[in-house]
C-alpha cells in the first residue's frame, strides 16, 4: 500500500506577525547562507509533529506556536503545539473551519491516545511494542512511536554524515531494526506481538525456575525427610496434639466438676464483698457528716468569740466622748456630726442603738445542740467502722476457705495439666516446622506446573514465530531489490572508489564495497552521499512497489554536507539533485522532498524554493546578526546546538 503523507505548509505564530510558508510541489528547497533559519524551519516541522526539536533561542523567544497544514494517508489535518511550558500537546484542527477536533498528550498515558498513536493511527501504521532487548528477550518491551519512523523520513544535518537513521545510538538500535522490519514486511505486528509475549515468557520462566531452584536447596537444608515421610509425621503429631488437648478438656471438666460443689462459697464471697462494699461506702458518708459537724462547731466558736470582742470593745468605748482626734491630736469640733454617725471618722455607726447588755444565752443552746449533733455522729462511725471491719474479717475468711477447697481440686491434676500442656505444645511446635516445610514442597510442585506450563506456552509461540518468520521469508527477497536499488543509486551518484553497494540483510544498513557505513572515508563527503543514497532508495522502492508503510516524504537538511566547491564535488552535488529530479519527473505529486541548503544556483521549475538571507531570515522582524557572527560561531544555530 503507498502511504503519502505531505507537508503543505508552515506557519510561525508570533506577537509580531505569523509567517506563513508553502511547500506545495514535490520539492521545495529551502536555500541561503548559514544561519538564517533553514534548519530551524525543519526542526518546527519536527516539533510540531511532536517530536523532541532542537530549537533556538531566537526561535523559542519569538515564536509562540508552530502550525502544519498536512496530509496523511488522504486525512487533511492542521497540527498545532505551542512552544515553552505549554508544548505538552499538540492540536489536531479542521483545515475546513479551523475547529479543533482533539488535543493529544506528548508522552504516552494509560489508556490515551497519545500524538504519536494518532499519527501512526492517521497513517495506517500499527502500534506495536517490541522487547527492549531482541536477541535476548526479556519481558522488558518498547513501543515503536511515531518519532521512530519519522527517523526514516527527516535525515537531520548533525547525522546525515555521522549516522544512518541514528543507527549508533545504542538504545534506538532495536527500534530502527524493527521499523525497518515492520515499513519492509519484513515483519509483521503478529510477529512483533509474539515476540513480545515470548519475550515476557521467557522472563517469567528464568524467574520461576530460579525459585525452583531455590527451594529445592532449602529443601535439601532443611530436613533428610522425603514428603512422604513427613506427611506421616504430620498425621502423627496431629493426632498426638488433638489426645494431648483431649486430655486437657478431661481434666478441665473434672476440675469444673469438683469446684462446683463450693458454688455455694463462691456466691457468699460475692455477696460479702458487696456487703464490704457498701460498709465502707456507709463508714465514708459518717466520717463526712462527723468533719461536717466539726466544721461548724468551730465556725460558731469563733463567730461568738468575734462578736463577743465587738460588744466587749463597744461597751467600754462607747461612753467615750472624742474631743481630740487620737491620731493627729487636733481637737474635734463640736456638732461636726450628726446622730447616728462616728464623730470620729463621720461613717454610720453599726454599733448605733444597740443593747449591749442584752444575754448571750441563746448562742449557747446553739453551740450545745451541734455538740449533741456531734456526738451522735461520731457514734455513727464508731459502729460503721466495727460493721466495715468484722465484713472484711468474714470475707477474708470465706476467700481462705474457697482457696483451700479450690487447691483441694486442682492440686492433685496439676502434674498431669502440666504433662498435657507440655506435649501438646511440643507436638504443635514440631508440627508448623513440617508445615513449613510442606508449604515449600507444595510450592515446587506449583512451581514445576507453572514450568511445565510456561514451557509449553513458550514451545507455542516460539512455534508460531516460526511459522511467522516461514511465511514472511519470501519478503526478504525486497533485500535482494533494495541492495540493487542502492547499487544502482551509488553507482548514479557517482560515490568516490564505489563499484557497489548492498544493503545488510541483519541490521539493513548500507555497505559499499562490502564496507560498513563506519569505515567509510570521511574526505569527499563519501558518508553524507552514501547517507542521501540510502534514504533515496528505501523512498524510490516504496514509490516503485504499493507493498511498504514507508511514507513518501523525504526531509533532508544539506545534502552535500562536507562537498567542495571545486568542480568534482559541484558535480557530485548536481548528481544527487538529478537523481532527486528523477524521482520527482516518475511520480509528481505522489512524492514530496523538503530540502534545506546553502546554495543552489539551478534555479529549474521542478523545483519551487524558499531563500533565506541576512536581511530577510526564518523571522524577518527580528534583525540578523550578520554573516560574520554566523560563520564565526557567535550564533547559536540548530547544528551548533546540537554539537553541544
Amino acid at each position: 500500500m503507498n502511504i503519502r503523507m505531505r507537508v503543505d505548509d508552515v506557519t510561525l505564530l508570533t506577537d509580531v506577525e505569523d509567517y506563513n510558508f508553502s511547500l506545495a510541489g514535490p520539492c521545495t528547497l529551502l536555500d541561503g547562507p548559514v544561519g538564517t533559519g533553514k534548519s530551524s524551519l525543519l526542526e518546527l516541522v519536527k516539533h510540531a509533529l511532536g517530536g523532541n526539536a532542537v530549537l533556538t533561542p531566537v526561535v523559542r523567544d519569538e515564536v509562540r506556536a508552530v502550525r502544519i497544514r498536512t496530509t496523511l494517508d488522504g486525512n487533511a489535518v492542521i497540527l498545532q503545539r505551542a512552544l515553552g511550558r505549554a508544548a505538552t500537546t499538540v492540536e489536531f484542527r479542521d483545515p475546513r473551519d479551523d475547529g479543533l477536533i482533539q488535543q493529544f498528550a506528548i508522552r504516552s498515558r494509560p489508556e490515551q491516545e497519545s500524538v504519536s498513536d494518532a499519527l501512526l493511527r492517521l497513517l495506517g501504521i500499527p502500534v506495536v511494542a517490541i522487547p527492549r532487548a531482541r536477541t535476548r528477550a526479556t519481558a522488558a518491551s518498547v513501543p515503536l512511536t511515531f518519532n521512530d519512523l519519522y527517523a526514516y523520513l527527516y535525515v537531520e544535518q548533525q547525522d546525515i554524515d555521522r549516522s544512518v537513521v541514528h543507527h549508533t545510538e545504542v538504545f534506538r538500535e532495536p527500534k530502527r531494526r524493527a521499523i525497518f522490519e515492520l515499513l519492509f514486511g519484513l515483519a509483521d505486528p503478529e510477529q512483533l506481538i509474539i515476540e513480545t509475549a515470548l519475550g515476557r515468557i521467557k522472563d517469567e520462566l528464568r524467574t520461576a525456575e530460579g525459585r525452583v531452584a531455590a527451594v529445592r536447596t532449602f529443601l535439601q537444608t532443611a530436613t533428610d525427610e522425603d514428603e512422604v515421610t513427613l506427611r506421616q509425621r504430620e498425621l502423627v503429631l496431629g493426632e498426638q496434639a488433638r489426645e494431648a488437648a483431649r486430655g486437657l478438656d478431661r481434666l478441665r471438666a473434672e476440675i469444673a466438676t469438683s469446684t462446683n460443689a463450693h458454688q455455694n462459697l463462691r456466691q457468699q464471697v460475692l455477696d460479702t464483698e458487696e456487703a464490704v462494699r457498701e460498709a465502707a461506702e456507709d463508714l465514708r458518708s459518717a466520717e463526712t457528716e462527723v468533719a461536717r459537724r466539726e466544721h461548724l462547731l468551730a465556725q460558731m466558736r469563733v463567730n461568738l468569740a468575734r462578736e463577743d470582742k465587738a460588744r466587749t470593745a463597744s461597751r467600754r468605748l462607747s461612753p467615750l466622748e472624742f474631743v481630740v482626734c487620737p491620731r493627729c491630736t487636733q481637737p474635734l469640733d463640736e456638732g461636726r456630726a450628726s446622730a447616728e454617725v462616728c464623730a470620729l471618722c463621720l461613717q454610720p455607726d453599726p454599733l448605733a442603738g444597740l443593747e449591749f447588755d442584752l444575754p448571750l444565752d441563746y448562742t449557747d443552746e446553739q453551740i450545745l445542740e451541734l455538740e449533741s449533733l456531734l456526738a451522735r455522729a461520731t457514734k455513727d462511725v464508731g459502729r460503721a467502722r466495727a460493721l466495715a471491719d468484722g465484713r472484711n474479717e468474714e470475707l477474708s475468711r470465706l476467700r481462705q476457705a474457697l482457696d483451700v477447697a479450690t487447691a483441694e481440686a486442682v492440686t492433685p491434676r496439676f502434674n498431669e495439666v502440666e504433662l498435657l500442656s507440655a506435649a501438646r505444645a511440643q507436638s504443635l511446635a514440631e508440627l508448623r516446622h513440617i508445615n513449613n516445610v510442606l508449604n515449600f514442597w507444595d510450592e515446587l510442585r506449583a512451581l514445576d506446573a507453572r514450568v511445565s506450563s510456561l514451557e509449553q506456552e513458550k514451545e507455542g509461540l516460539e512455534l508460531n514465530l516460526a511459522q511467522s518468520k516461514a511465511r514472511l521469508e519470501a519478503r526478504r527477497s525486497v533485500l535482494r531489490v533494495l541492495s540493487e536499488r542502492f547499487s544502482e543509486t551509488v553507482g548514479a551518484l557517482k560515490v568516490p572508489w564505489a563499484s557497489s553497494g548492498s544493503i545488510d540483510g541483519r541490521n539493513y544498513l548500507p555497505l559499499v564495497d562490502g564496507e560498513r557505513f563506519e569505515t567509510l572515508a570521511v574526505a569527499g563527503g563519501t558518508k553524507t552521499i552514501v547517507t542521501v543514497a540510502y534514504h533515496l532508495t528505501l523512498l524510490g522502492h516504496a514509490l516503485a512497489h504499493g507493498d511498504t508503510l514507508l511514507p513518501q516524504i523525504l526531509l533532508l537538511d544539506t545534502p552535500r554536507k562536507n562537498l567542495g566547491s571545486n568542480p568534482s564535488d559541484k558535480a557530485m552535488g548536481s548528481r544527487i539533485y538529478e537523481r532527486i529530479r528523477s524521482l520527482v519527473d516518475a511520480y509528481g505529486d505522489k512524492v514530496q522532498f523538503i530540502i534545506a541548503d546553502n546554495d543552489f544556483p539551478d534555479r529549474a521549475d521542478w523545483i519551487r524554493s524558499i531563500h533565506f538571507d541576512y536581511e530577510n531570515p526564518l523571522l524577518p522582524h527580528v534583525i540578523h546578526p550578520g554573516e560574520e557572527a554566523a560563520k564565526s560561531g557567535r550564533l547559536d544555530t540548530v547544528e551548533s546546538l546540537r554539537g553541544r
